[in-house]
C-alpha cells in the first residue's frame, strides 16, 4: 500500500513538526513552497495524498490542490487552514477538490487519523482503476482476436498500421498517441460486417464502386458502435468513426483520424504492388481528399525507416515476439502466411506453429533487427 504523503507549508517549523510526528507511521517528503510541491510531484513516485496549508506566499493551497488534482489525479488532496469561513471551503471544495478540509491548530490524532482515511481512499482509487484496465485489456484482447480470426489478412494490416501511427503522430509533435494506437488496432473490427469480396478488391487495387466504397467505408461506423460503450475506449471509438470524413478541424481526434486514413489507404495500395514511392505519389494525386502534411511526414518517415536497422535471417524456431518482419513469412508452396512490416505477436506465434505440424514454414525468416549505435 501507498503511503507517501506530500506535506506543504512556508514555515520549516511546521513541517518539522509534521516530520517529527508522522515519520513512524508514513512516508513523509515535506516542501516549502506550492512551487516546488508541483515540481515533486511531477519529478517523484505518485503521493498516496497531500496535505497542505491554505495561506502561502504567491499560490495559496487551493490553488495548489487545482494543480495537483490535474497533473496527479489519484492523489487524495487535504487542506489545513487557520481561515476556516464558508467561502474558502466552498472554493477549495469546487476548485481544490478536496476530500477532507481540516482547521488550525489540528489535533495530532485528528490529522493521523485523516491521512489513514485518505491512504484507504487512495487505496481504493487505484484498485478500481487497475481493475477497469484488467476489464479493458480482456475486452481488447477480445475484440482484436475476434478480428485476427474473422480477418487475419485485415489484423496484420492494423498491426501494420499502428506501428506507424505512432511514428507519424510524434512526427507531427502529438507525443501522447495511446487513443491513436488503440483505434489503429481496432480499425478494422467493423469489417466483420462486410462482405470478404470488397475487401479482396482493396487489396488487389481493383477500383470498387459508388456501392462498394459505401459498404466499405461503413466500416467506421460499425466499428465505432462495437466499441463506443467500452470504458476508455470512447475517444478510441471516435477517431474509428471520423475516419472516412472530410475535416478541416485541428482537434486531435480528427487529426488522428485523419493519420489513420492515409494509413490505411497507403497499406493498401503497397500490398496490391505498389512501391512505397508510386504509392506516396497517388496519394499525393488525389488532392484535398487526404491531409497532405500526414502524407509528407509518412514519406519523411518511409525515408527514414531504415536507418538504424539491419536484416537479419532466423530459423522459424527463433522467432521471438516482438520481431518485426523484413519480408513475408510463407510456407512451402508460397502462400503468404504473414506480411512483412508485421510484428510477431503471441497470435501470430500460435498460428505459426499450429501452421507448422501440418506444412513447411519456409526459412530461414527475414527480421529487421535494430542497430546498436554504442
Amino acid at each position: 500500500m501507498n503511503k507517501r504523503v506530500l506535506f506543504v507549508d512556508d514555515e520549516e517549523n511546521v513541517l518539522s513538526s509534521y516530520r517529527r510526528l508522522l515519520r513512524n507511521q508514513f512516508i513523509i517528503v515535506t516542501t516549502i513552497s506550492a512551487e516546488e510541491a508541483i515540481e515533486t510531484i511531477k519529478s517523484s513516485e505518485p503521493f498516496a495524498a497531500v496535505v497542505t496549508d491554505y495561506k502561502m506566499p504567491e499560490m495559496n493551497g487551493v490553488q495548489l490542490l487545482s494543480i495537483v488534482s490535474e497533473i496527479a489525479p489519484d492523489t487524495v488532496r487535504i487542506l489545513i487552514t487557520g481561515y476556516a469561513d464558508l467561502q474558502t471551503a466552498i472554493e477549495a471544495v469546487n476548485n481544490g477538490k478536496i476530500f477532507r478540509f481540516l482547521s488550525k491548530p489540528c489535533p495530532h490524532e485528528q490529522l493521523e487519523a485523516t491521512i489513514n482515511t485518505a491512504i484507504e481512499q487512495h487505496r481504493l482509487i487505484t484498485s478500481e482503476k487497475e481493475l477497469l484496465e484488467k476489464t479493458l485489456k480482456g475486452s481488447m484482447k477480445l475484440l482484436i482476436d475476434m478480428l485476427a480470426i474473422s480477418n487475419p489478412t485485415l489484423f496484420s494490416q492494423a498491426n501494420r498500421i499502428r506501428l506507424f501511427a505512432r511514428n507519424v503522430a510524434n512526427r507531427l509533435g502529438i507525443q501522447n498517441t495511446w487513443d491513436l494506437e488503440i483505434a489503429s488496432m481496432l480499425s478494422q473490427i467493423g469489417s466483420i460486417a462486410i462482405p470478404n469480396e470488397i475487401i479482396e478488391k482493396k487489396f488487389k487495387g481493383i477500383a470498387l464502386s459508388k456501392e462498394e466504397t459505401d459498404i466499405f467505408q461503413s466500416i467506421a461506423i460499425t466499428g465505432h458502435n462495437l466499441i463506443k460503450n467500452i470504458p476508455r475506449l470512447e475517444k478510441a471509438a471516435l477517431i474509428i468513426r471520423n475516419i472516412f470524413k472530410k475535416n478541416d478541424s485541428n482537434e486531435e481526434n480528427f487529426i488522428f483520424s485523419s493519420i489513420l486514413k492515409v494509413l490505411i489507404e497507403y497499406d493498401f495500395l503497397v500490398q496490391s504492388g505498389k512501391s512505397q514511392k508510386e504509392a506516396i505519389n497517388i496519394l499525393y494525386s488525389y488532392g484535398n481528399e487526404y491531409d497532405l502534411s500526414v502524407i509528407n511526414v509518412l514519406e519523411t518517415e518511409l525515408k527514414n525507416l531504415g536507418e538504424g536497422f539491419s536484416i537479419i535471417s532466423v530459423p522459424f524456431r527463433k522467432l521471438r515476439l516482438g520481431m518485426m518482419l523484413a519480408e513475408d513469412i510463407i510456407d512451402d508452396k508460397g502462400v503468404p502466411l504473414i506480411t512483412k512490416g508485421n510484428e510477431i505477436t503471441d497470435l501470430s506465434l500460435m498460428r505459426l506453429i499450429t501452421i507448422s505440424k501440418s506444412r513447411e514454414i519456409r526459412e530461414p525468416i527475414k527480421i529487421l533487427e535494430k542497430v546498436n549505435k554504442n
